[in-house]
């Protein structure tokens, strides 16, 4: 009995002994969310590691998940033995803090996970990025830059503890997230005051009723303190009333103004007597009221006779057209070296294109000027100048500089107009000169990435103009266009500095919807739709780019659904501009995924699919943007779609008025085959935009509606007036 006692004696310590061995060497799992957003950069990294030291002394082995977060997310699996968390101090002092960082990315990979250590600063892009945690976790932070309310309200949502470093009197929670308000105060509300097309500058915003107001911006732009109910009151810099808009959403607003009636306002009427003139533009005469642009005049009795050449008439008498003088030979300079502000031209030939009695003279280049000295003053009835794109456009790319009308006293009308319909085509001078070279504008940064000798060194070269000029949007425009192709989740980081730096500027929301589906994230390019809408719920692109994010989520269904009443009208939105669009799409769904349709009430004119080669659609981010689309088709002749005021200011007001982007073109039919060029040319005026440039996404279907249908994305931006990129070159077969 005692040796059987002594026995089990001997046992029990063996196998208390080897339990306690297992309770100390056991490894039990932590999981710690580290964010390595840009904000985060100023983070006490010291008060973080000694947190972590005194956590790993009370825990000595764990096994730690860590997930690094910001736009995306990368997880890694490290051991701690003994307290020894060397391996982990190591990753963490390396960290890169670059970009945006979204919360509720993390919430599928900590959903099942018992112990839960996040450090963050809290500050989040948009207020429904909640974060959920298990119970007993802890939020730690050690920036003096954090959003106090978020990290407070996320603990106390999840039964969880917060632990901040800077909580002290010289340390206070600063966020970039404004603070919630309440029902009945007053809101901060954006918006932009167009003049027609372009954005006005310099009026006064005020609430009716009320002694605030604010002047609008360089880009028109302004913010006030107002709610729904309120009337916005424009006035000009005379204090009078231009126009009074009800507040109809709390976050947007646009107001529109039309430029003939405020001239109205400002000139008095002398005399009731209607009179209408008629000027001409080389082909035909219009009413000059009625024409939609502007067309400048000399008369025969504003020459006078002490003028001796061509160019003398037209010198100093109309603005913006300058006329070279002459050289003692009387062959350079003159009419025939004549440059007109606000000129198209994608090259260094300047010179405005001479017509005389309907007939084309040669236009002077660079190297070979036109002598017009025959062109007797004496003898000229009337000489019209034409500036405008609209204007020149009947007369090509030869008119792109502007043109100059003369009109003699002993032209043959008749015999003039027969020649200009016989020789039409010809005068339309659309051969695209292949060779035609396209203005170096790369920028700066641009060129310190690509003189790099690699890509970690082009990063670097990143990171150093970052800490120099953080607020400059085009750096990361810049950076993103170099990455992408080389490291797209690098590039995406990148990117979304300029999300993190605006959260609430929709102007820069609507350019990074376009460039996050050009590289197919579309579950951040929903996240952008949504808060678009949430500030201007009209948005017509945020719309349909969510269906069809929805798409290509495999969501087919509620594709079709949103679609459908965007295009049937409803919803409150303004679908008309894009109907052509939103039937191809539907029609185009039914036929990728029609099996996955079923129980669904389809139009049956939506079950016939549409095929074309080539299907193209291109979409802009400034509303009432200008510039022109250039097609050069295989037999090496070009088409320009032009988007402008002087040509279609009634599409850029309804654009402007009703938030729609989009327009789209297809080839199809033998007689489209062969190689296609694609150009665009900027003709915005970007210098009031805030650093903003213009945005045009083009998306490719090759085989549209057939089985083997493929996608190609393209993403440019323009940064000056008159810059011309290379959109594109396809083969249609």
């Amino acid at each position: 009995m005692k040796k059987n006692l002594k026995y089990y004696k001997l046992f029990f310590t063996f196998f208390l002994c080897i339990q306690i061995s297992y309770t100390q060497n056991s490894f039990k799992e932590v999981t710690i969310c580290w964010d390595q957003s840009s904000s985060m950069i100023t983070r006490n990294l010291q008060l973080d590691f000694e947190y972590l030291d005194e956590y790993f002394t009370n825990n000595p082995n764990m096994k730690v998940k860590l997930l690094l977060f910001g736009i995306d997310i990368q997880e890694q699996h490290l051991q701690v033995s003994n307290g020894n968390w060397g391996q982990l101090k190591d990753v963490l002092s390396s960290i890169t803090y670059d970009g945006a960082s979204i919360f509720s990315n993390l919430n599928d990979k900590i959903n099942d996970d018992k112990e839960v250590l996040v450090f963050t600063d809290g500050n989040r892009l948009f207020k429904k990025d909640f974060l959920f945690l298990p119970d007993n976790s802890i939020l730690i932070n050690s920036n003096i830059y954090h959003n106090l309310k978020n990290l407070q309200r996320t603990a106390l949502r999840n039964n969880s503890s917060f632990v901040n470093f800077a909580n002290s009197s010289d340390a206070k929670g600063i966020s970039k997230e404004s603070s919630f308000k309440s029902k009945d105060s007053k809101n901060n509300l954006k918006g932009i005051v167009y003049i027609d097309t372009k954005p006005s500058p310099n009026l006064s915003v005020g609430l009716k009723g009320s002694l605030q107001s604010v002047i609008t911006a360089a880009d028109g732009s302004f913010n006030i303190n107002a709610q729904v109910g309120d009337s916005l009151v424009v006035t000009n810099s005379s204090g009078k009333i231009l126009k009074i808009v009800p507040v109809e959403f709390i976050k947007y607003t646009k107001i529109l103004l039309e430029s003939s009636l405020i001239a109205l306002d400002e000139v008095t009427v002398v005399e009731e007597k209607e009179s209408i003139e008629y000027v001409s533009n080389g082909y035909n005469t219009y009413n000059k009221d009625g024409i939609g642009y502007k067309i400048e005049t000399i008369e025969s009795d504003e020459i006078a006779a002490v003028e001796t050449s061509a160019g003398d008439v037209v010198r100093n008498k109309i603005s913006g057209v300058n006329v070279a003088t002459q050289n003692s030979s009387g062959v350079e300079g003159g009419l025939a070296q004549t440059e007109i502000r606000g000129r198209h031209s994608i090259n260094m030939d300047s010179n405005a294109m001479i017509v005389v009695d309907g007939i084309p003279i040669n236009r002077s280049s660079v190297n070979d000027v036109i002598n017009v000295n025959f062109i007797d003053p004496g003898n000229i009835e009337k000489v019209s100048v034409l500036k405008g794109l609209a204007a020149t456009n009947i007369w090509g790319s030869a008119g792109a500089n502007g043109v100059i009308l003369i009109t003699t006293k002993t032209g043959n009308t008749s015999s003039s107009s027969k020649m200009i319909t016989e020789d039409k085509a010809l005068l339309k001078n659309n051969v695209y000169d292949i060779n035609s070279e396209f203005i170096d504008q790369e920028s700066s940064y641009t060129k310190a990435f690509r003189a790099s000798k690699s890509l970690s060194d082009a990063y670097d070269a990143y990171k150093t103009l970052k800490n120099a000029d953080s607020a400059n949007n085009m750096l990361y425009l810049d950076a993103f266009s170099f990455f992408k192709e080389k490291d797209v989740n690098l590039a995406l980081v990148i990117l979304s500095n300029l999300w993190e730096n605006n959260p609430e500027n929709v102007e820069v929301l609507k350019l990074l919807s376009l460039a996050f589906t050009s590289i197919d994230y579309y579950d951040l390019a929903a996240i952008l739709n949504d808060e678009i809408i949430n500030i201007v719920p009209k948005d017509v692109n945020a719309h349909l780019s969510q269906a069809l994010v929805f798409k290509e989520q495999g969501k087919p269904k509620l594709t079709y659904k949103k679609l459908d009443v965007m295009l049937n009208g409803n919803s409150s939105i303004y679908s008309n501009g894009i109907s052509k669009t939103l039937n191809r799409e539907i029609k185009n769904l039914v036929f990728t995924n029609k099996s996955d349709l079923v129980g669904l009430s389809i139009d049956s004119k939506h079950l016939n699919s549409l095929k074309y080669k080539v299907r193209m659609v291109f979409e802009w981010n400034f509303p009432g943007a200008e510039f022109e689309l250039q097609f050069v088709n295989p037999k090496n002749r070009y088409y320009n779609w032009k988007h402008t005021n002087e040509e279609n200011k009634d599409r850029l007001i309804n654009e402007i008025n009703n938030e729609f982007r989009l327009e789209e073109f297809e080839f199809n039919g033998d007689e489209a085959n062969g190689k296609w060029i694609v150009n665009a040319v900027s003709l915005q005026d970007l210098k009031s935009n805030k650093g903003l440039p213009l945005v045009l996404k083009a998306t490719i279907y090759r085989d549209y509606g057939y089985p083997e249908q493929k996608k190609e994305q393209v993403f440019v931006y323009f940064t000056n007036y008159n810059e011309k990129k290379n959109l594109l070159n396809i083969n249609v077969d």
